[in-house]
């Protein structure tokens, strides 16, 4: 239907929309293929204000609860209802999904979710400026903080399959917050990697290199080294580039 044409927007007389009805029944790849083609995951019903997440939490959906505020940012206290999340979890005795709500109450950006992430999608956070120490409040755990975590904890393997896509996720993070670097280029955000190609770009006429034998002889390679390694990695601070 999609494919074809179909308003992923459509609304029915109470507002409701095709995400909102395929997170009802946990319908979780319908919700899925509904997000990536623009379904505004916030969108509520007209009269209670519940929407497909809270509809989510209250049947008991946590794999679909998961994909909305994990990877699409779904409000979880939404602004016309006095319900939320964790009161709805708690109220239906979904004490799993009430668990983990509570665990991850203080996770306010898709970068925190990294035990959920594919490295796909971290990397496609990460090069869209998504912030490696965004908290929700002080003492927070910034996603960073959680990266570092992750690594650091012992990896068992009747585990191993299961989270091996989110330490692959915390990896591309941890080294996302490394200084600028050919490897790490990648990781950053558009706007940084324009700035470092365009200073790279500077040592590179500097250095004269492309011209010989220049003003630096045989040195001119070395001269763009140094100016890569010790002027680019300190003229570029990823956090000013992130949105």
């Amino acid at each position: 239907l999609l494919e074809a044409g179909a308003n992923v927007k459509a609304t029915k007389s109470d507002g409701g929309t095709p995400l909102f009805m395929a997170c009802q029944e946990g319908h979780i790849d319908c919700a899925r293929l509904c997000l990536e083609a623009g379904a505004n995951v916030n969108a509520a019903l007209k009269e209670s204000g519940t929407t497909p997440l809270i509809v989510a939490v209250d049947r008991g959906h946590l794999a679909t609860v998961q994909l909305l505020s994990c990877l699409h940012g779904a409000n979880r206290a939404p602004p016309n209802t006095e319900d939320t999340a964790e009161g709805v979890a708690e109220e239906m005795g979904h004490n799993d999904l009430l668990a983990w709500l509570q665990r991850t109450r203080d996770f306010t950006t898709p970068l925190h979710h990294l035990e959920l992430l594919s490295a796909a999608r971290a990397r496609e956070l990460l090069r869209a400026g998504a912030a490696l120490g965004a908290r929700a409040r002080p003492g927070a755990p910034s996603p960073l903080e959680l990266a570092r975590q992750l690594l650091l904890q012992p990896q068992p393997a009747a585990t191993a399959a299961t989270n091996a896509a989110g330490r692959e996720a915390a990896r591309l993070v941890v080294s996302a917050a490394q200084p600028w670097s050919p490897q790490t280029h990648e990781l950053w955000p558009a706007r940084g990697r324009a700035r470092a190609e365009a200073l790279v770009r500077l040592g590179w006429r500097l250095s004269s290199t492309d011209r010989s034998p220049g003003p630096f002889g045989n040195e001119a390679q070395s001269i763009m080294d140094a100016w890569r390694g010790l002027v680019v990695v300190h003229a570029l601070v990823r956090a000013e580039w992130e949105a």
